[in-house]
């Protein structure tokens, strides 16, 4: 394993050269749902229900970027969203 990262940053460095690279940038995204309902829970037999009004936006999701470059900055993370035009809560007899 330590070989094989080493072969990699040295054809990295290797490519870097080639092209006149000054900086290598590297992101990371961290995705979270939000207005999550379950639709569905697990209960002993004879539990009482309990009815849960659904948000209908458990398809919606935020997503956030985290941007450094090879001198070490970090940049401002940003944020793209999925939002989703169906409700499920209109469509599913589940809700």
């Amino acid at each position: 394993m330590e070989a094989d990262a080493k072969f990699l940053w040295r054809n990295v460095a290797q490519v870097k050269e080639e092209l006149g690279v000054k900086k290598v940038y590297n992101a990371d995204q961290s995705g979270v749902c939000f207005e999550y309902l379950p639709k569905h829970t697990i209960s002993e037999k004879g539990a009482k229900t309990v009815w849960v009004r659904c948000g209908g936006k458990d398809k919606e999701r935020l997503t956030d970027m985290f941007l450094v470059d090879s001198t070490g900055k970090q940049y401002t993370p940003f944020s793209s969203s999925y939002l989703s035009n169906k409700n499920d809560c209109e469509i599913s007899s589940t809700c």
